[in-house]
């Protein structure tokens, strides 16, 4: 799985991410953006809360911040909603993190819920082709978070969708398989042609997913036969890029019953 980090809590996980985050924008050249898609979910909100008191605390300490006016900010998936809507991953991250940190507008460019998902699909990836540099013909993020479900799906990848990871597409209207709710996803394709992917993952609901991605992606390395890797977390493998899973101990609790 690559590197993984194991945390006692979300506010050590946060620490990790601010320092990460300090040295990635301290070395960008003038000018430059650091591009980020972002994902929903509860760990991402309690992650930003942590963030947020974190970069409370420095100022208040008279040290530092972090240069948040250099981050851009995109989304890795969005459910086809208004951005008022509590199911928005946009307003989500708005309330837990840009709203507090004060993000100027034209910072943010989130994926528009409320429009026709197939429309969308065209306005942003006209959007990302507009704004990010290009590498091998897709959008090239700096760092692209991702979140993890029961199921094994990430972004708004679902199982079955794994072509979503082979295509020239860089967005796609999905339905969840379950509700039916329309979806706009970023492709398994461009996400791996991000710089750095991060999983944020935590609960013990998560820990047998942990476990059987690492299976599967153990299985994909050495060449064998006994699992196929149909999962689509386990299909994240940045091609020039770094990918790090960030796991508190209660999802991590799976891979040390299997050592």
């Amino acid at each position: 799985m690559k590197s993984m980090e194991t945390f006692a809590s979300i506010q050590a996980m946060a620490r990790f991410c601010r320092q990460w985050l300090n040295d990635a924008l301290s070395s960008l050249p003038a000018g430059r953006f650091f591009n980020i898609a972002l994902s929903g979910g509860s760990t991402p909100a309690a992650l930003f809360d942590a963030l947020v008191a974190l970069e409370k605390d420095a100022v208040s300490a008279g040290q530092p911040g972090l240069p948040w006016q250099t981050i851009r900010f995109f989304w890795g998936d969005e459910r086809c909603v208004s951005p008022e809507d509590l199911d928005s991953n946009y307003r989500m991250t708005k309330v837990h993190l840009l709203d507090p940190l004060e993000i100027p507008n034209d910072q943010v460019h989130r994926i528009r819920g409320e429009n026709d998902p197939l429309c969308e699909v065209k306005r942003y990836r006209d959007l990302l082709q507009t704004m990010l540099p290009l590498t091998g013909g897709f959008p090239c993020f700096d760092l692209v978070v991702l979140g993890l479900g029961d199921d094994g799906h990430t972004a708004s990848i679902f199982p079955g969708n794994e072509a979503l990871f082979n295509t020239n597409q860089w967005c796609e209207a999905v339905v969840h398989p379950v509700t039916g709710q329309a979806r706009v996803t970023l492709t398994g394709s461009l996400i791996n042609r991000a710089s750095a992917v991060a999983f944020l993952v935590t609960g013990a609901s998560k820990a047998s997913i942990i476990a059987t991605i690492r299976r599967q992606v153990a299985s994909c390395e050495t060449g064998g036969s006994n699992e196929t890797a149909t999962l689509p977390a386990t299909l994240v493998a940045p091609i020039d890029g770094r990918l790090c899973w960030l796991l508190d101990e209660a999802a991590a609790a799976g891979l040390q019953d299997e050592d």
